[in-house]
């Protein structure tokens, strides 16, 4: 009967064409390249509380024990680019691009919602609230290119995966039944305003807040 159940909400998945991304943006591996250090940047979201009223909607709708797991209201955050495979000297280099920026805070709008299969385990399937906002894009662009004028080879460029940010909502797994998802697609979560970056070293556990010149 488990099986049966199981097999019936991967067919339902297939039929409703909500085949969730196999990909992600975290950093490959460092073999041969420049060093084996990693640097993820990303924002934390300015507080909203229509935004926290649409998020436990979506809870509550999305609601399944054992299977979904919430994130923490307090965490949510927009990475905009995995800075893979640098060294120590990059990583200063590039922190001091991004900190000398001169960027103007900015509002975003959320307007969708997603979902993709963990690079590293395939049954883990996160879901997102999704932007289409060019505004970040073009705040990375601008990143990467200062970055190359440095001769800093980028290894993971944002570019590849084109101008769709995500808000990680959730964890689940193959059991999930992601027709549930149709409800909020396309739907308007909110606006946030976009006024800092934390670059992240996961491998020192280093995190550097670099808040926005204005």
């Amino acid at each position: 009967m488990f099986i049966f159940i199981l097999i019936l909400i991967i067919l339902n998945n297939l039929v409703n064409g909500l085949e969730c991304e196999k990909r992600d943006g975290e950093c490959p591996s460092c073999e041969n390249k420049s060093g084996n250090l990693s640097s993820g940047t990303f924002t934390y979201l300015s507080y909203n509380p229509i935004f926290d009223l649409e998020i436990i909607k979506i809870q509550n709708e999305l609601y399944d024990e054992n299977i979904i797991n919430f994130n923490n209201f307090l965490e949510l955050h927009m990475s905009f680019n995995y800075l893979c495979c640098h060294n120590e000297i990059e990583l200063k280099i590039i922190s001091n691009i991004i900190e000398n920026l001169g960027w103007q805070p900015f509002k975003i709008k959320i307007n969708d919602i997603g979902c993709n299969y963990d690079i590293h385990n395939n049954k883990n399937i996160y879901l997102h609230l999704l932007s289409y906002d060019t505004q970040i894009m073009n705040l990375t662009n601008t990143i990467e290119n200062k970055i190359k004028e440095q001769n800093i080879t980028i290894y993971n460029s944002r570019q590849k995966y084109g101008p769709l940010f995500h808000i990680t909502i959730a964890t689940t797994n193959e059991y999930f039944n992601l027709t549930k998802l149709n409800k909020f697609k396309n739907k308007y979560f909110g606006e946030f305003e976009i006024n800092h970056i934390i670059l992240s070293n996961p491998l020192t556990i280093n995190f550097k807040k670099i808040d926005f010149r204005i």
